[in-house]
């Protein structure tokens, strides 16, 4: 079925508050182990569970054992170490960087406080036994909840075949918005922010500042025939049928 790397049984040691007393929580975490494999033969992925706050793996499914080839012994010498050991040491420091930014960025002014409110998206390499280097596409949510706290996630993970690249997204259940950590820029950005290009953002920002198409060429030094090419872009872009229309969808997206 998997493999226990840490006993959740010390995790609520850590903490003397009387919520967190593990056997308050022990008929849920007895099937965390049993449901995370179920989940992982249903959706064909690798499973592993992991604290929310104390980053550490506390189950990794048979499948992910078998993704990184390293036996069962193997895995267990090293526990909770086994992933970070060998997840490659850039995308460790970039989800690291990534989840900080996130929870600056997008959950300061968020009460999310309870599982499927939101899930991320990323991309992580890992070395198998043999040295070779195998691409994870990663689909993460959150699972346990405690007075306000999310204490565990459960990641799902997909050999991928693709070329590698660093991705990471955010998506809010509740609100229907998807954030994509924007390389370039350093930051989060909404989904349809950032399918625009610079050249159509500007575009946007001065049709929303009342200028004329005539206006807004002279603005970027563009063709005024350019100017009305890349309006139908943003249109189509962003799924709306008018300019008025696009301005009032970026104001309510905090795109603008």
């Amino acid at each position: 079925m998997g493999l226990v790397l840490n006993d959740f049984k010390e995790y609520f040691s850590q903490d003397p508050e009387d919520d967190l007393f593990y056997d308050n929580h022990k008929p849920f975490l007895d099937d965390l182990e049993r449901w995370a494999s179920l989940c992982s033969a249903a959706f064909e992925r690798a499973t592993f569970i992991s604290g929310c706050l104390n980053g550490k793996v506390y189950f990794i499914s048979d499948s992910l054992a078998e993704i990184s080839g390293y036996k069962k012994s193997e895995i267990m010498e090293k526990q909770t170490d086994f992933l970070h050991q060998i997840i490659h040491p850039t995308d460790r420091i970039f989800i690291g960087h990534i989840m900080q930014e996130m929870f600056f960025d997008l959950f300061e002014n968020k009460d999310i406080t309870e599982p499927n409110q939101y899930s991320s998206r990323f991309n992580i390499r890992i070395r198998n036994k043999n040295n070779e280097w195998i691409f994870l596409e990663c689909m993460s949510y959150p699972i346990y909840e405690i007075k306000g706290k999310l204490h565990f996630s459960i990641t799902h993970l997909k050999v991928s075949d693709k070329k590698f690249r660093h991705m990471f997204q955010i998506y809010f259940t509740n609100d229907n918005l998807r954030y994509i950590y924007h390389l370039k820029k350093k930051k989060f950005v909404l989904e349809e922010k950032a399918s625009l290009s610079e050249t159509e953002l500007k575009i946007l920002i001065n049709t929303a500042r009342g200028l004329k198409e005539h206006e807004i060429a002279r603005e970027i030094e563009m063709d005024v025939n350019m100017v009305k090419y890349y309006k139908k872009t943003i249109l189509k872009k962003l799924s709306v049928r008018s300019m008025p229309e696009a301005i009032y969808f970026a104001l309510k997206q905090n795109m603008l």
